[in-house]
């Protein structure tokens, strides 16, 4: 099994022989799709799944937000100390709501909260403000 950012390849042969390897280039690596149970803060200690910075290559998270037990607030890192394009992506999975909160700045100047079930938001960081923008 693989890890995050890693690509099953090929050594092209016949029969091939497939393994796991990183991959690298293209300006950046494969988006982290990640599920999460509680509330937590994307990047940050409390994202217990992945409690890692964002990297300087990422150009992508995808986070799965279980909320079936109670309504959960994502606190987003600000957008100033992600690349300039970085793109964050969080779906509500369960019943209740996800509030998104950002450290530093404002979404789109607006509060943002998922209020229906399999509802997701597609944000984007410029690099050069605290803000997020809605895409």
């Amino acid at each position: 099994m693989g890890s995050p950012g890693q690509a099953l390849t090929t050594d092209g042969n016949n029969p091939a022989q497939l393994s796991w390897a990183t991959i690298s280039g293209g300006g950046g690596s494969f988006p982290l799709i990640t599920s999460i149970n509680g509330a937590f803060t994307v990047g940050g200690t409390g994202d217990t799944t992945n409690p890692v910075a964002i990297g300087a290559s990422e150009l992508e998270r995808i986070y799965l937000v279980n909320t079936s037990n109670a309504a959960i607030t994502v606190t987003l890192p600000d957008a100033s100390t992600v690349n300039a394009g970085f793109k964050l992506q969080i779906k509500r999975m369960g019943s209740h709501n996800i509030t998104l909160a950002p450290s530093t700045g404002t979404i789109d100047s607006l509060n943002q909260v998922l209020s229906t079930q399999y509802a997701s938001l597609t944000l984007v960081s410029d690099g050069s403000t605290t803000d997020w923008h809605i895409i």
